[in-house]
């Protein structure tokens, strides 16, 4: 499929008259630029230097006539400059700021050629010179190069001029040679019409606005879309709002009527909104927001071909955001839109307006305005919105606009150019081609059509329409666009990608174009042409979302078409073509590996032992080597060699659906292939570590029977209800190895036996069944008859007792299993004389030779020769033995069987006996637990030389007598075990605090012995009774005395924390005692408060217990002392002279009373100064308590 598509990449409208007018800017910092030559040029020259508004006007050719604006940032007025950038005769100081967002505006006169009105607002700050005027200017004077004739002329209520906004705007009147100039303030719009006759100043249409107030933030810009159909107004701080307006009556209302003032969504549109733009078809909008300075600028697009204010909110698409300062939007007469930056060299442009979100084509900084100090500023030159109207010339496939643009076609194709249907007389259509060298007419229809585009169609179409409008105006519309020509591509089909997956996972990673690039380009040039990937053809026409290379299929073990476009890298939206192919990623199958195929030998070939089969069919093995795969998906063949098998060679393939004949074996390959990619295949491989092998085709043979098989069997005389176990024969049946025997009553073999170790027969009488001999490969013969014969034995003499032997402290298996042991069970292990035994049952024998004697636990198992046991190795099974219980433990029987080894012959029956004796009963006994003593000289090293081990012999044996049995104490469980080492009475642990002593229980009669019982011996450690400082109190006076060293309230409690330091106070306690023999044995404890018997000095015996060991220590000591109260002497007042040393000697105040000259007096001859403390104060009560005493010297 090949495509021819445009790639569109300016728009650039002309038309003769107006648009034209609006190709030179003057703004900023001295910046202007020249959009004459369909780009925008730099221009040298301007004086202009303002910081916001500003105007500039050229002729209907494009010529510049004038530009407005202040010339410097902070002028409070404007200045007109002509083409030649001298000021214009009374054009200096006019009404208008540099700090305006639309300080000037300049509109036509229409009907006079050289008449021009300039539009100026004010700024509220910092200048306060808000307001609404106008000036009138003369083209035609100061030779041609203009003068101001009139004005300023006050618009609007002058009253209202101090909070004028700073926004104008302008567009063709519905009328024809008619404007409207508008601007606004608080809730109501000005809008002005302009006509032949002028300004119309008295009759200004005035709209009132439901919630609105332009005057709230005065800053930003209003603009009216190219159509005449809405207002945008940017009232910064406040947002942006949209109206409708009416181009014939000049009347503003909400948008679809709403009742209030309709905002754009502030949460999507973020910042305060400063510029504003539509494009030039009017159906989008364009705003930037910003500060003054230091801020975050956004541009946003709003597509207002949406019915609802909601629907334009969510159509809001930030275009750009950096961080600088505000700037304004203005529409160019090239179809784009600029914004410009605060101090750049450099604007930003919108190269794609009427696209929507990315496609907008946003430049950032990429149209130059000079260099240095030339730069842009805040503001741009507003113009009449209908000046941009254009003439739309479009592409017939796409319907997309291409004025102006760069279009890219390919050679051959066939393209048509549609131009804009226009109203008025007299059109005329001419299609002018300029190759570079030269302009030549190519066609004067309303349509251009290229047929077969070759390289010299390349260059520059223009069209130029002439027509007479409505209102008798003649007017042209010009329309440019520029051609490239270039290479069409071709793509050819490859083919398909089909892809083994060796790992099983379903994916892979696949290099598009190392495996089919040069298969699609088949020989094009790849430095020209280029192959992308796509997974639709959507994506693939478009261009949008190629597969990255390497690309990784999405889904597991899938089929995928993969479309390839071929492009030319110089113009790959406009010349490529498409191809597909399939992607295929097939499993690698993992069969399953078959079992051989096994037949059992038969008579078809004449004879059942010649090992030849004729019927082994392969196709039966498919399933079992399909598994779970999808048998619509794999393919299987059968080879004979593994070179055949891995090449799929025709001549060793077997025919899967025809029977084989086989002779003894074979062996055989199998080769599994995906149908769809017959290279993903599996087979069989023999090498080591291989999962799937080959397989055999077996003929296995029939077992060999012997002929009339009999069975000889014996029971006990007079047994009732005899059995017999028919396995005893099998020898006697057949030799083949690895068999088994199905037995039967009858010989059609339809009533099989199901016990057949115990079948029921009767004695002396012979009898017959039926047996059928199966291989381990489930091949038998037919049934062949064993006849049974059963007769009556006497039984043998020999019937001892073996010597008996002690339960054992074992698992019922006989291993150590702690948890499981049990000496309890009456389970135990007999080692047997066998010789002896088989000796003395010989003897009871007339003719004891070639026999064999067998041992069984009880009759039905030596009945049916069955469970035979080992007696030299023999551990009793409780549940299978006949016990009878004794006074020592239980007994039984085991019974034997003498047959005889040439011919199986019973030759007698008996059974002997064995007895286990229960062991003794040691019961679990509670430590034994004593205090720490200081027996062996040291009372803290847990050692105690008084354990009475044999206090704990009575509770170990419980209700046995003692005189039965001997009870022991060990220190380790292996003396125990041995009986050595027994321990006596008294005992000295040798481990210190807590040692195990292991119990050993032994029955005096039989030997039995139990040794798994232990109980600790512990040693507490005693309490601390730490040692205290003596307890001081002064005598009181309860007894009547303070001095004679009793006291009757020394609390002796108050020594028990330091008594006890760390150790426990739940668990220790403290007690008081006179003597030190009561202390340690308890006796007499004191109680607290305590009246001390020996006057002024008394011991104190302190006892420690604690009661959870029942340890207690009274070794601790302190003495309590009782001091007698002091006395003191009396002595006389001390009398000092009044001084000078305060400046008084009248005032009765000294400051050098020495009180402490005193003490001596008041202790008196009998008590020294170093062992009492006199202290002085000045009331009763702070001597009694001891408080505030007073300092000597004292004043």
């Amino acid at each position: 499929m090949k495509n021819f598509l445009p790639l569109f990449i300016l728009f650039f409208t002309l038309n003769l008259f107006s648009q034209k007018e609006a190709n030179f800017w003057y703004f900023g910092n001295n910046a202007a630029l020249d959009f004459n030559s369909g780009t925008p040029v730099p221009v040298s020259g301007s004086q202009l230097n303002t910081l916001e508004g500003c105007s500039s006007f050229a002729d209907a050719d494009g010529n510049l006539l004038f530009y407005v604006g202040a010339s410097t940032p902070t002028t409070n007025n404007l200045t007109i400059w002509n083409k030649n950038n001298t000021p214009m005769p009374n054009g200096v100081g006019l009404e208008g700021d540099s700090s305006s967002s639309q300080s000037a505006l300049t509109v036509p006169a229409p009907g006079k050629p050289n008449i021009y009105y300039l539009f100026t607002v004010g700024a509220q700050q910092p200048s306060n010179n808000a307001g609404f005027w106008y000036y009138t200017i003369d083209m035609s004077l100061n030779g041609g190069l203009g003068e101001v004739v009139a004005g300023p002329q006050d618009l609007g209520n002058p009253v209202d001029h101090s909070n004028w906004s700073e926004k104008v705007t302008a567009v063709r009147a519905k009328d024809c040679n008619a404007f409207w100039v508008i601007s606004a303030h608080g809730n109501n719009f000005y809008a002005y019409k302009v006509d032949d006759m002028g300004v119309n100043v008295g009759n200004p249409t005035i709209s009132n606005i439901n919630g609105y107030n332009a005057s709230a933030d005065p800053r930003g810009y209003l603009k009216v879309s190219p159509d005449g159909s809405k207002l945008v107004s940017a009232n910064m701080s406040n947002g942006a709002y949209l109206f409708d307006f009416n181009d014939e009556t000049g009347e503003i209302t909400n948008f679809n009527g709403a009742r209030f003032a309709v905002q754009f969504d502030q949460s999507q549109v973020n910042g305060d909104v400063y510029g504003v733009e539509f494009s030039a078809s009017s159906r989008r909008l364009y705003l930037s927001t910003g500060r003054i300075n230091s801020s975050n600028e956004n541009l946003y697009q709003i597509d207002l071909t949406q019915p609802t204010i909601e629907d334009m909110n969510n159509s809001v698409f930030l275009v750009h955001t950096y961080f600088n300062s505000r700037g304004a939007l203005q529409l160019g007469p090239d179809g784009k839109i600029y914004w410009t930056s605060n101090e750049s060299n450099f604007i930003s442009v919108i190269n794609n307006p009427e696209k929507l979100g990315r496609d907008c084509d946003y430049s950032h900084l990429s149209v130059k305005v000079g260099d240095g100090s030339v730069t842009a500023s805040q503001g741009l030159p507003p113009f009449l919105s209908s000046l941009l109207l254009p003439i739309e010339i479009t592409d017939a496939d796409t319907n997309t606009a291409i004025n102006n643009q760069d279009l890219k076609f390919c050679i051959g194709q066939d393209k048509t150019i549609v131009s804009e249907i226009v109203s008025g007389s007299g059109i005329t259509y001419e299609w002018n081609f300029d190759n570079g060298t030269r302009i030549s007419s190519v066609s004067s229809d309303k349509d251009l059509s290229l047929i077969n585009i070759m390289p010299d169609d390349a260059g520059s179409y223009t069209l130029t329409v002439k027509l007479t409008d409505d209102c008798g105006n003649v007017t042209q519309y010009n329309a440019t666009f520029n051609v490239d020509i270039f290479e069409s591509a071709t793509a050819t089909q490859p083919s398909n990608i089909d892809f083994c997956d060796v790992d099983r996972d379903g994916f892979n990673e696949f290099d598009l174009q190392a495996d089919r690039t040069s298969d699609i380009l088949n020989g094009q040039d790849t430095t020209t042409f280029e192959v992308l990937y796509y997974t639709n053809l959507a994506d693939a026409t478009s261009g949008d979302n190629p597969i990255a290379n390497p690309y990784t299929n999405p889904t597991a073990f899938s089929r995928q078409t993969i479309f390839a476009r071929v492009q030319n890298k110089n113009a790959s939206e406009a010349c490529f073509d498409i191809t597909s192919f399939e992607l295929n990623v097939n499993d690698l199958p993992v069969p399953t590996q078959p079992t051989d195929y096994r037949i059992c030998d038969d008579t078809a070939s004449g004879s059942d032992t010649d090992g030849i089969i004729e019927t082994f069919l392969l196709s039966s093995k498919d399933s079992e080597i399909l598994g779970s795969l999808d048998a619509s998906l794999y393919n299987i063949t059968y080879h004979t060699t593994l070179t055949g098998a891995q090449t799929d060679n025709t001549t060793d393939a077997i025919d899967k659906n025809t029977n084989r004949t086989v002779t003894n074996s074979e062996r055989i390959f199998v080769r599994i292939e995906n149908v769809n990619n017959t290279s993903c295949n599996a087979v069989s491989n023999d090498a080591a570590g291989s999962s799937f092998t080959s397989f055999q085709l077996i003929v296995d043979p029939l077992p060999v029977l012997k002929a009339n098989p009999e069975l000889d069997h014996c029971v006990a005389l007079g047994t009732t209800n005899p059995t017999v176990n028919l396995t005893l024969a099998e020898s006697s049946i057949s030799d083949t190895p690895n068999v088994r025997f199905e037995y039967y009553v009858d010989a059609a073999g339809t009533n099989r036996i199901t016990d057949e170790t115990a079948y029921p027969v009767i004695s002396n009488t012979t009898q017959s069944v039926f047996v059928r001999v199966i291989s381990d490969q489930d091949c038998a013969r037919d049934l062949i008859e064993l006849k049974i014969n059963v007769g009556e034995t006497p039984d043998n003499a020999y019937d001892d007792l073996q010597p008996p032997a002690c339960d054992d402290f074992l698992d019922a298996d006989g291993n150590d299993t702690p948890g499981a042991n049990d000496d309890t069970d009456f389970i135990t292990n007999f080692i047997l004389d066998k010789t002896s035994i088989e000796n003395e049952i010989k003897s009871n024998l007339t003719n004891p030779i070639n026999i064999e004697i067998k041992y069984f636990e009880n009759e039905t198992d030596r009945n049916n020769t069955l469970n035979e046991i080992d007696i030299t190795n023999y551990r009793n099974d409780i549940n299978k033995i006949d016990i009878t219980t004794n006074s020592d433990g239980i007994r039984f029987p085991i019974y034997y069987k003498i047959l005889s080894t040439v011919n199986n012959n019973c030759q007698g029956l008996g059974e002997f006996y064995l007895q286990i004796n229960a062991v003794p009963t040691a019961n679990p006994v509670t430590d034994l637990e004593l205090c720490d003593d200081g027996n062996d000289g040291d009372a803290t090293n847990g050692l105690v030389q008084s354990f009475d081990l044999d206090s704990q012999t009575n509770d170990i044996l419980g209700s046995q007598p003692s005189s039965d049995f001997t009870v022991t104490y060990h220190l380790s469980a292996a003396d125990a075990n041995a009986g050595s080492n027994p321990q006596n009475t008294p005992f000295t642990n040798t481990i210190p605090d807590s040692q195990e002593i292991f119990v050993r229980v032994t029955n005096n009669t039989t030997g039995c012995f139990t040794d798994h019982t232990s109980f600790n011996v512990i040693v507490n450690p005693l309490p601390i009774a730490n040692f205290v400082d003596d307890l001081e109190v002064c005598d009181d006076n309860s007894d009547g005395s303070a001095r004679n060293g009793f006291s009757q309230s020394i609390d002796l409690d108050a020594q028990t924390a330091t008594i006890l330091g760390s150790q426990d106070a739940t668990i220790n306690s403290v007690s008081y005692h006179r003597t030190l023999a009561d202390a340690q044995s308890g006796n007499n404890p004191l109680s607290s408060p305590y009246s001390n018997l020996t006057p002024n000095r008394e011991t104190i015996h302190v006892r420690v217990y604690n009661s959870a060991t029942m340890c207690a220590n009274g070794i601790s000591n302190f003495d309590v002392i009782v001091n007698p109260e002091p006395t003191f002497t009396p002595v006389s007042n001390l009398s000092y002279c009044d001084d000078d040393l305060d400046g008084d000697d009248t005032n009765g105040i000294i400051q050098n009373i020495d009180l402490d000259s005193q003490i001596i007096n008041l202790l008196g001859a009998s008590q020294d100064p170093d062992d009492f403390n006199v202290t002085f104060h000045s009331s009763q009560a702070d001597a009694t308590s001891g408080d505030n005493n007073l300092t000597s010297p004292y004043t």
